[in-house]
C-alpha cells in the first residue's frame, strides 16, 4: 500500500502534460503487485545456522557466533519480528 500511495502522490505532483495518460497507464497496468512473503521459523533457523562466523557482525554489535549458537532459542521470536515488520511495512530503527 505504501508504494502505491507514494506513486499516486508522485504522479499528482508531476506536470506531465500530454504524457500523463501514458504514464498513468504504465503505473496502473504494467507493474505487478509487490508483496513480501512471510517467513516461517524453519527459514529463520536455517538462515541463522548458515551464518559464517568468520565474517564481522552488523552495526548492532551482535556477533555472528552468538546468533548462530543461539539459533534454536531466538529463531521463533526473530521470525515474529521479521513477519511483523513485513506485514506492517515498518523496519525497526535499532
Amino acid at each position: 500500500m505504501f508504494f502505491t500511495s507514494a506513486v499516486t502522490r508522485l504522479r499528482q505532483s508531476l506536470d506531465l502534460g500530454s504524457n500523463a495518460r501514458k504514464f498513468t497507464h504504465v503505473v496502473n497496468h504494467s507493474l505487478p503487485d509487490f508483496k513480501f512473503k512471510m517467513v516461517d521459523e524453519s527459514f529463520t533457523l536455517n538462515a541463522l545456522r548458515q551464518l559464517k562466523t568468520s565474517k564481522s557482525g552488523g552495526l548492532d554489535g551482535v556477533s555472528r557466533r552468538l546468533l548462530k549458537d543461539a539459533a534454536e532459542v531466538i529463531s521463533k521470536p526473530l521470525t515474529q519480528i521479521i513477519n511483523a515488520s513485513l506485514s506492517q511495512g515498518i523496519v525497526p530503527h535499532e
